[in-house]
């Protein structure tokens, strides 16, 4: 944290001289200073003790005034120093708003009876559902079931669990979360809320399946549960779905079967902001527009790269592109500082390079924060040497001939 300094406050009495105020205080300039005193005796005259009282403030009146200051002073520090303070820290997510990811609520209802008698009815009932595409997945608050009826007894639906389970072969798989039943005792018909635990994710463009079943197997008591012939509500988030079929079976080791209904349901949550922090494409172009060719071949995994180019060429266009749409990158030169554009009057975005090595970093930042850099390293050719110049070759000998010139002054700067 940087030095935040401390203010002192020093109050002082100043030069104590000897006045016409008195001991202690300044002599005023002549054009504040009062006219002289009025004989006691001329009308409208007041005595010379009097006026003197009147002009020296009171010790209470300047402990008020210092006690003023010194308050100002602490509260003036204080605000300052909770200023700095929160922009040290780091910044905090702010809270996610739980919207209404898929549901089925609003079609017109038939019935699925769940029970623990084997007479008919069912169990466990199921219905699958299909999360969106965005990048960073999805965080589950609450899964929403209709119920027609209740059992005879309304305590007995604490024995009725909700769970969210992975899908496998089109069926109910592994248990992922078990939800937790709505306060009280079900008193009412209608849309119950089984609350997920904290932090449940789910993954995008994934299949899950909500599971309402019994646990009790001694357990008489039936139960009525709202299925719909409808599609998804035309609120639904973007790339969600409900499967047309629900399943269920008549005991826990037994056979899911399909019902041409679905099952009323509703999940609801929020989108996750992505961690996404890759490439999925790097475009190298020279002065000329040619593209130039990266060393090893672009992969959003690989963050390391080399590329060659000419000695003419002084000036690259820089062409990154982002996987996730919500990412933003920056270029940087080889100490992490953002690059300006060289060229704002070519299109995309230039770097200047010198001869050798010219080294350029991509930092891509997710829409969570989370950053990964792409290192490009550019080395540009040497020009070529000029020509020697005064060239001369003498015969030495029969079989052997002397060369003499001069450098050139220009050695290509290698």
């Amino acid at each position: 944290m940087k030095n935040l300094g401390v203010t002192r406050l020093i109050l002082s009495q100043g030069p104590r001289t000897t006045s016409s105020f008195g001991p202690g205080y300044d002599e005023p300039p002549p054009s504040s200073r009062r006219p002289p005193e009025s004989s006691p005796h001329s009308p409208g005259a007041s005595s010379s003790a009097s006026n003197h009282r009147a002009s020296r403030p009171s010790a209470a009146a300047a402990l008020s005034r210092a006690g003023s200051v010194a308050c100002y002073a602490v509260v003036t520090f204080l605000v300052g120093f909770a200023v700095l303070l929160a922009l040290a820290l780091p910044h905090q997510a702010q809270a996610q708003t739980t919207v209404k990811m898929v549901g089925n609520g609003t079609g017109s209802l038939t019935y699925s009876y769940l029970g623990t008698n084997f007479d008919g009815d069912y169990r466990e009932v199921a219905q699958r559902f299909t999360t969106g595409s965005n990048t960073g997945g999805y965080t589950l608050s609450t899964a929403a079931i209709w119920f027609g009826a209740l059992p005879t007894n309304a305590a007995d639906i604490t024995n009725f669990v909700a769970a969210i389970y992975t899908s496998t072969s089109n069926k109910p798989g592994t248990l992922k979360y078990t939800l937790t039943n709505p306060s009280g005792n079900f008193a009412t018909t209608g849309r119950k809320d089984f609350s997920a635990p904290a932090a449940s994710t789910l993954d995008a463009g994934t299949k899950y399946w909500l599971v309402l079943k019994n646990d009790n197997a001694t357990d008489g008591e039936n139960v009525t549960v709202n299925s719909t012939a409808s599609g998804e509500d035309s609120n639904s988030l973007a790339g969600w779905s409900i499967q047309t079929q629900r399943f269920q079976r008549a005991s826990r080791s037994g056979s899911w079967t399909s019902s041409a209904s679905q099952l009323q349901i509703r999940i609801s949550g929020y989108a996750n902001a992505s961690d996404d922090a890759t490439l999925s494409g790097l475009e190298l172009e020279d002065n000329n527009g040619t593209g130039i060719t990266l060393s090893p071949m672009f992969a959003s995994g690989t963050t390391t790269y080399t590329a060659m180019v000419g000695n003419p060429v002084d000036e690259i266009t820089i062409d990154p592109t982002v996987n996730d749409t919500n990412a933003a990158y920056e270029i940087q030169n080889s100490g992490g500082t953002a690059l300006t554009d060289a060229d704002l009057n070519t299109t995309g975005f230039q770097v200047d390079l010198s001869l050798g090595a010219n080294t350029i970093k991509v930092e891509v930042t997710a829409e969570d924060n989370t950053t990964q850099t792409y290192t490009v390293t550019v080395t540009r050719a040497p020009t070529a040497p000029n020509q020697p110049t005064g060239l001369t070759a003498t015969a030495s000998g029969a079989t052997q001939i002397d060369l003499a010139w001069v450098a050139p002054a220009d050695n290509g700067g290698a």
